[in-house]
């Protein structure tokens, strides 16, 4: 695809600030319509529903729209995998690169609750395919049941999540 390392760095490097500015344009027209800007948090789901058995689902093809949330990196990119800052551009440059020079990038891996995934790993992997334009991810997912809600009167983060 890409002629030389050169290219590859160089189209990461393009592509990283493009995401960074599509990022910004996106979480302002979020706070314009008052929709929520961040991935959810899983741990924050997991405190607060009931979560029974889990189950390993194998290796699946996943929707990268129905990633919803993170497990430990809701910090570094919003909900449409955006990084936050430039503090990724390394971590993502590199996947990009390794993308662009069509070298084999392993399955993130994700838990799902309901029909909504969670990232465990390969937050940056999720954020370099959108920015390709891909729209399905190879995924290793490991399924949680959803029981019910562990009390009614708290706050519960919808898994519902309209983008």
């Amino acid at each position: 695809m890409y002629p030389s390392i050169f290219d590859v760095d160089t189209y990461a490097q393009r592509d990283f600030n493009q995401m960074l500015n599509r990022g910004a344009g996106h979480r302002l027209m979020n706070m314009v319509r008052r929709k929520p800007n961040q991935l959810l948090d899983f741990e924050a789901v997991r405190e607060t529903l009931n979560l029974g058995n889990q189950y390993d689902a194998g290796i699946q093809i996943v929707s990268i729209e129905d990633i919803v949330g993170s497990v430990g990196r809701t910090h570094d990119f919003d909900d449409e995998f955006y990084p936050l800052s430039d503090d990724s551009r390394d971590r993502w440059c590199s996947v990009a690169a390794a993308f662009y020079a069509e070298k084999v990038l392993p399955p993130v891996e994700l838990y799902k609750i309901d029909e909504q995934y969670f990232v465990i790993d390969g937050n940056h992997r999720i954020s370099v395919f959108k920015a390709v334009g891909q729209i399905f991810i190879e995924a290793h997912v490991i399924e949680i049941e959803a029981l019910e809600e562990r009390c009614q009167t708290q706050e519960v983060p919808s898994l519902r999540y309209e983008r």
